[in-house]
């Protein structure tokens, strides 16, 4: 049983509704920045390429460390991770976009576990 309306999904496609209303609160939030010009549209394709290089970079580190026992694999991905290094030092302010991510990700998996234990306490 789900602990709140946003946890449920809908009864015709079964998708979650709270997954689908964040993305229509952020997609709406971000039209409205940048229709009122408050965010250009350079700004808002430098931020999703910086969160893919971000992941890019940790996919090819993950490729080095799995692949030190074959040395075309490894070469291939210390070619790709070298490359990709570089090409992130020219993300310039966007990185904070990732980091932030980063972060919300990591205290969101603890966050909704003591909620959960706030609420059978109380």
């Amino acid at each position: 049983m789900p602990l709140n309306g946003w946890a449920c999904v809908s009864k015709g496609y079964q998708t979650p509704v709270g997954g689908l209303s964040f993305l229509a609160g952020c997609f709406i939030l971000v039209m409205a920045l940048y229709s009122m010009k408050v965010v250009s549209l350079t700004t808002l394709i430098q931020l999703p390429n910086a969160t893919f290089l971000l992941t890019y970079l940790s996919g090819s580190a993950a490729g080095v460390c799995l692949f030190k026992r074959d040395r075309r694999k490894l070469a291939v991905s210390l070619v790709s991770l070298a490359s990709t290094a570089i090409m992130f030092l020219f993300v310039g302010w966007a990185i904070v976009y990732p980091v932030v991510v980063i972060l919300f990700v990591l205290f969101g998996i603890t966050l909704p576990k003591s909620a959960a234990v706030r609420m059978r306490k109380g």
